[in-house]
């Protein structure tokens, strides 16, 4: 899901329940509260029983939260920083800021976001840094354009928040009661969701390609159209052509954006298991070569091999299998 006007938009369950945001050249805005996380498990469950798109909106009184996150200039630096948190008296969120820099002498250049957590105590304060640690090695694996395109990362620590959400250039991740590879694997898809409209975004701004995100037209430039058209002939309605085989789950299939979002967690994670997918389907044969291509410059992954079957119906890729300890050490 892309977020750009200020509106609720009820999505399928669990990962991107929640919000659209209003974004300016340097600064966005979050206000809305989330749904809890019992009302997208029952919406998963109708979802995943009737294979229907979830799209009603639904609107929330935008002056109940409010969270400023101006972004903060990247700073390019020789040495690990030492990530220096304060509390906000104003927010009641830990922060640290967004950084440039290399993991070790000789090492290429490497993305820190701005990181901020919400809902803590006592008892999750500790596990913070971790899950930062975990999400900055997960961005070390990735092209560094795509760590670029994600300028602030906020950690929820409430057992109820949703797994994930994102787009121009936030992102949100619940810490808790969510296992290492899950996490991970959710962040990656939420990242898919920033390089979507940010990385991949358009720079001319000047004809519509009929595909709209939220309240605003998505250009013809974006490079992300050429993904869309592939399966989509609008936001809502699939073209007449397109066939369950050709998305990598069932959550895919919900609108554009969680198709491009779900592709690349598959491209990265289970790089194998969708190359053999995409041998029985020409959409996703053109899709993978539109990862490979105009995402990831090339660049081909080879985690996975754990018995993923992508010509089998799944409905959410973070859900599957991947091998965790071969995508950190890549």
């Amino acid at each position: 899901m892309r977020f750009k006007t200020l509106s609720i938009l009820v999505s399928t369950p669990v990962i991107f329940f929640g919000i659209w945001i209003t974004v300016r050249s340097d600064e966005a805005e979050v206000l809305a509260t989330l749904p809890t996380q019992a009302s997208e498990d029952l919406f998963m469950q109708e979802a995943e029983t009737a294979f229907l798109e979830p799209s009603s909106p639904v609107f929330l009184d935008p002056t109940a939260s409010i969270l400023d996150a101006e972004a903060v200039d990247l700073l390019a630096v020789v040495e690990v920083p030492t990530s220096e948190f304060f509390i906000n008296s104003s927010t009641d969120y830990y922060v640290s800021d967004a950084t440039e820099y290399d993991k070790s002498e000789g090492a290429e250049l490497t993305y820190k976001p701005h990181f901020s957590a919400q809902n803590t105590t006592s008892e999750t304060e500790v596990l913070d840094p971790i899950r930062q640690n975990q999400i900055e090695e997960a961005l070390s694996v990735l092209p560094l354009e795509h760590a670029q395109s994600t300028q602030s990362i906020t950690l929820d620590y409430s057992p109820q928040a949703h797994r994930g959400l994102a787009g121009g250039g936030l992102m949100y991740l619940r810490a808790v009661n969510i296992s290492t590879e899950e996490f991970v694997s959710v962040m990656v898809h939420e990242m898919g969701h920033n390089v979507d409209s940010v990385y991949l975004d358009s720079e001319l701004k000047t004809n519509p390609s009929g595909f709209v995100d939220g309240s605003q037209p998505v250009y013809t430039d974006d490079l992300s159209v050429e993904f869309y058209q592939i399966s989509w002939a609008s936001n809502t309605v699939q073209k007449s052509s397109a066939t369950q085989s050709d998305f990598v789950s069932g959550y895919a299939m919900s609108d554009p954006f969680e198709d491009f979002s779900e592709h690349y967690n598959a491209y990265i994670l289970n790089g194998p298991a969708f190359r053999e997918a995409a041998t029985s389907s020409m959409a996703l044969q053109e899709k993978y070569d539109f990862m490979k291509t105009h995402v990831f410059d090339g660049q081909e992954f080879y985690s996975g091999g754990l018995g993923v079957d992508l010509s089998v119906y799944h409905w959410d890729m973070t859900k599957l299998a991947y091998d965790y300890e071969e995508f950190m050490s890549l």
